[in-house]
C-alpha cells in the first residue's frame, strides 16, 4: 500500500515537471528569444537541452523508474501535439530553400512530434543508462 502512495506522489511530481518544462519551452523561451522562433537550429538546441536537463532532474530527484517518466513523456508529447503553435519547427512544411516560404500546417504536426519524440526518447534512455551505471558504480565503491 505504501509503495503505491509513493508512486502516486512521484507521478504527481512528474506531471508538475512536465507542465513546467512545457511552459518554459513553449511560452517563456520563445518570448525571451523571439529571433530563434518559430524554427531555427538554435531553437532546436534549446528544446533538446532543456528537455535533457528536466529529464535528468526528474530521474535524479523524483523517479528513475522507466514507467514513471514514460507516463510524463506521453503527457509532454500530447501537449506538444495540441499546443505547440509552430514553435521549434513543429508542423512547418516546406524548407526555406530556393525562395519557398515555409508555412505552418497543423496536419504536419504529428510527424514533427513523432520525430521529436524518437530523438527525445533516445536522450532519455541514454541519461537513464548513465544514471544507472553511476549509481551502480557508487554502490560498488561503497561495498569495498
Amino acid at each position: 500500500m505504501a509503495k503505491t502512495h509513493v508512486s502516486y506522489k512521484a507521478k504527481i511530481k512528474i506531471v508538475m515537471i512536465v507542465l513546467a518544462m512545457f511552459v518554459l519551452q513553449f511560452i517563456i523561451v520563445p518570448w525571451i528569444f523571439p529571433r530563434y522562433f518559430p524554427s531555427s537550429n538554435n531553437a532546436s538546441w534549446i528544446l533538446l537541452l532543456t528537455f535533457a536537463m528536466f529529464s535528468l532532474g526528474e530521474m535524479l530527484w523524483v523517479s528513475d523508474r522507466m514507467r514513471d517518466w514514460l507516463l510524463g513523456d506521453v503527457l509532454y508529447f500530447l501537449l506538444i501535439l495540441f499546443f505547440n503553435r509552430g514553435a521549434y519547427g513543429i508542423g512547418w512544411t516546406r524548407l526555406a530553400l530556393d525562395g519557398i516560404t515555409p508555412r505552418y500546417d497543423s496536419s504536419a504536426a504529428p510527424l514533427s512530434v513523432a520525430s521529436s519524440a524518437v530523438i527525445m526518447l533516445i536522450i532519455q534512455f541514454l541519461l537513464w543508462g548513465v544514471i544507472k551505471v553511476v549509481r551502480r558504480l557508487r554502490l560498488h565503491g561503497r561495498a569495498h
